[in-house]
């Protein structure tokens, strides 16, 4: 089996990535980490990686941890925001000749040390002066934040619309549609009934997953809602006994029956 890099598209297999302790514990850390997170993070990896040479596992795992320790502080849509951002400065600046290969944090956490406390609204309801994240996909997971507010449906979609955004799909919607596009997928979901929390927000997260892996274009809500899959079935419940009441009626029953007789 073979697995194509998301970051220099560089194609190598399975087993070349796992045949040291580090290597395992890195993909099982990015494997880990929040969808959102996931594809920007590889890419911010290889922000660190010399020109001559590859980025060592076990340095790549120290700087994963790093990373991921920052979404407690920022939470995952801040920190998927901010690397969006960070790579896509950074990596015009390495075409221009400007960089050398990271050697810290510090750019990320200026980023993120830059957004504001909580998402930012973007239209007619944004307050004057506040400051906006600079990238167009990250003012559009910013968007997705401050929509999905504390509602478990909308959470789930705009963690798995980030997942897409940072991917740079052709296609994405702007950070001025972004949250119309994530309310037709919510009413499609709603409409198809997707509304427990306790059964559906798997199914979602299990769906986006299939998104990332089987469009290169952005996908339509329908395919979403086709990638579901069923409901796991309920555990039959025993017919409750039956109650004093439906006793003795059955014994009235019985006895008029005999009288009959």
């Amino acid at each position: 089996m073979n697995l194509t890099c998301p970051s220099c598209y560089a194609t190598h297999a399975l087993e070349a990535y796992v045949q040291t302790d580090a290597q395992r514990e890195l993909l099982a850390a990015l494997v880990k980490a929040p969808p959102e997170v996931f594809r920007p993070l590889v890419s911010y990896l290889g922000l660190f990686r010399p020109p001559s040479r590859a980025l060592a596992p076990e340095r790549a795992l120290r700087l994963v941890g790093e990373v991921l320790a920052l979404c407690e502080s920022s939470g995952s849509q801040a920190l998927a925001a901010a690397l969006v951002e960070t790579v896509e400065a950074l990596r015009r600046k390495r075409e221009q000749g400007q960089l050398k290969p990271l050697k810290n944090h510090n750019y990320l956490k200026q980023v993120l040390s830059s957004a504001p406390p909580a998402p930012v609204a973007f239209g007619p309801d944004q307050v004057a002066g506040t400051p906006a994240p600079r990238g167009k996909r990250a003012q559009a997971m910013q968007v997705l934040a401050q929509w999905a507010g504390d509602d478990w449906l909308r959470r789930e979609l705009a963690s798995g619309l980030c997942a897409l955004l940072a991917d740079n799909r052709q296609g994405a919607p702007a950070a001025d549609s972004v949250v119309y596009t994530a309310g037709l997928w919510e009413t499609l979901l709603r409409e198809a009934g997707v509304t427990i929390e306790a059964v559906d927000a798997a199914r979602i997260r299990r769906g986006f997953k299939l998104l990332l892996t089987d469009f290169s274009g952005w996908p339509e809500a329908r395919d979403l809602r086709d990638r579901l899959g069923k409901r796991p079935e309920r555990a039959k419940l025993d017919e409750p006994p039956p109650s004093p009441e439906q006793r003795e009626a059955a014994r009235a029953a019985m006895r008029k029956i005999q009288q009959g007789l």
